[in-house]
């Protein structure tokens, strides 16, 4: 939080706030959340009191144990990602996010979390929730799209490398 709270010159509405308001003496939680990274969220939530997590998973329509894996699990991604870490065919094992029951058909059914197609799940299954309009599962299916299966194939290569499953982009969840 400390991170957060400390740097209020990079974040305009913190700023903002110690600015024009000395009372209370933190800023809104929501102007603070906006102001962190995927790793202090994913830190936080899963330092919150149970009671807590389980209000918040709740909303979401998942229980918390999945929520914090699923925090953990995109935070990984975010840094792979940011550091241009290999994603095709790697299989990150670490903290791999938990299948929640309300979803378990959408998940690869070969039971490999650590793949990338996993945390597309975890994505769609959170934006769902957060942002229904969202056209991020329409983006994810045309850039899949694209990948050159038969060159794939040459290469001895296939999509279930990603995690992906036949037939995944025509199910209800990705349409």
């Amino acid at each position: 939080m400390k991170q957060v709270l400390g740097l209020p010159e990079k974040n305009a509405a913190i700023k903002h706030y110690y600015d024009n308001y000395n009372t209370p003496a933190l800023p809104p939680v929501w102007t603070v959340l906006e102001a962190m990274t995927i790793g202090q969220l994913s830190r936080l939530f899963s330092d919150l009191h149970l009671d807590h997590r389980k209000t918040v998973a709740a909303k979401f329509g998942y229980d918390e144990s999945v929520l914090v894996t699923w925090l953990k699990s995109l935070t990984i991604l975010r840094n792979v990602c940011a550091h241009h870490g290999r994603l095709w065919n790697a299989s990150i094992t670490a903290d791999a996010p938990k299948y929640a029951k309300a979803i378990a058909g959408e998940f690869p059914s070969h039971n490999d979390r650590g793949r990338i197609f996993a945390r597309a799940v975890v994505v769609q299954a959170l934006l769902v929730k957060i942002d229904p309009t969202s056209d991020w599962k329409v983006r994810f299916k045309q850039l899949m799209s694209t990948l050159p299966t038969a060159g794939l194939g040459k290469a001895g290569r296939t999509t279930a490398e990603l995690g992906l499953v036949a037939g995944w982009e025509i199910r209800p969840f990705w349409s």
